[in-house]
């Protein structure tokens, strides 16, 4: 194993992180994901209920729910995270009026910083529960973007940063790729009023 074999991958979303993450856990690495801790654990019932209320305007579904005969839930993967994008959704035409896409921000950017705070509970699980020794943090593209330095601190404190960088071009392709399905990303309360 490593020296170094507890790592938090940061850099944009659609860079690779998740992929040399992938690639890591093959090589016997576990595979921490931010996002899908996100989707799963703290951003879990907002989303279901979101689902619900989508359902809910088809009559025939409605009656269903009503009845207990169905239930909505998001299908979730470290690779399939459409759902949590959607939930988090994007301001304006084919988005959100800006009430709602600022109370998805608020909440997708609580559950970002409580799933990066239990990096060290994980990388303990990790190792205890499944014999892990190496730790790869898949963190979300918006983590440079948290401004909380006792998060920052304590990421530190259990692993090594590794930011992956882009060139102009690339980074022009993946605002490009992004446009029409954006990975989730947490925009500061004042940036959104902006």
């Amino acid at each position: 194993m490593p020296p170094i074999s507890r790592i938090t991958l940061m850099g944009t979303s659609g860079v690779g992180k998740t992929t040399l993450a992938t690639l890591l856990h093959g090589a016997g690495w576990f595979h921490y994901s931010g996002d899908y801790r996100i989707a799963t654990r703290y951003l879990n019932e907002p989303i279901s209920d979101w689902l619900t209320v989508l359902a809910r305007r088809e009559p025939t579904l409605a009656a269903l729910l009503r009845d207990d005969a169905v239930s909505v839930k998001g299908k979730v993967s470290i690779e399939r995270l459409h759902i949590l994008s959607a939930f988090v959704g994007k301001l304006g035409r084919d988005g959100y009026d800006a009430r709602t896409f600022i109370e998805r921000q608020r909440l997708f950017n609580e559950a970002e910083r409580a799933a990066m705070y239990d990096v060290p509970a994980f990388i303990e699980r990790a190792e205890r529960l499944y014999g892990y020794k190496a730790f790869i943090n898949d963190a979300g593209g918006s983590i440079c973007e948290i401004d909380d330095d006792a998060l920052m601190q304590t990421l530190a404190a259990h692993t090594l940063f590794v930011y992956i960088d882009t060139d102009e071009a690339l980074y022009a392709e993946l605002e490009a790729r992004a446009m029409p399905t954006p990975n989730p990303s947490a925009t500061t309360p004042a940036s959104c009023k902006k």
